[in-house]
C-alpha cells in the first residue's frame, strides 16, 4: 500500500464526532481507504466509526464507510492502552467526492459509551492498493 496524503487537523465537534480535513493527492484515488494510524484504545475497547463525507442539500452527510471494533464499551479507555492502525475502505460516493478537490472534510462518527471523550489519533491519511 502507498500512502496518498495527511490529515494534520483535528477537532471534535458535538455528538462524539471527530471532524478531520483530509489531504487529497493530485492524481486521485483509484480505491480510498482512510487510515488512521495511531488509534487509542483502551483494554478490550470497542466501538463503531461511521465515515461521513461533507454535507449535501439538505444538510445532510452521506455515509463513505464503516468500521467496528469488536469489545465493550468504555466511558474511558481502560488501562493498559494501547495504539492501533485501523483501515476503513470506503465506498463510490467517496471515490466521487475525492475526485473534485485537494482537501476534503470528513467526520469520524463514534459510537461507543456516550460519556467517552474523543478518541486520540496520530495521524489520518488515504491510501490505495497499486
Amino acid at each position: 500500500m502507498t500512502g496518498l496524503g495527511v490529515a494534520l487537523l483535528l477537532l471534535f465537534a458535538a455528538e462524539n464526532t471527530l471532524e478531520v480535513k483530509v489531504s487529497v493527492p493530485p492524481a486521485g484515488i483509484a480505491t480510498p481507504i482512510l487510515m488512521l494510524q495511531g488509534l487509542e484504545i483502551g483494554a478490550n475497547e470497542g466501538f463503531s466509526i461511521r465515515v461521513l463525507g461533507p454535507a449535501v442539500a439538505g444538510g445532510e452527510r452521506p455515509v463513505f464507510g464503516v468500521a467496528a471494533i469488536e469489545g465493550e464499551r468504555q466511558s474511558a479507555p481502560k488501562e493498559p492502552r494501547q495504539k492501533m492502525d485501523l483501515a476503513i475502505p470506503l465506498n463510490a460516493r467517496a471515490r466521487e467526492a475525492l475526485s473534485a478537490g485537494r482537501e476534503v472534510s470528513l467526520g469520524l462518527e463514534i459510537r461507543n459509551d456516550p460519556d467517552h471523550g474523543p478518541l486520540k489519533i496520530d495521524r489520518v491519511y488515504f491510501v490505495a492498493t497499486p
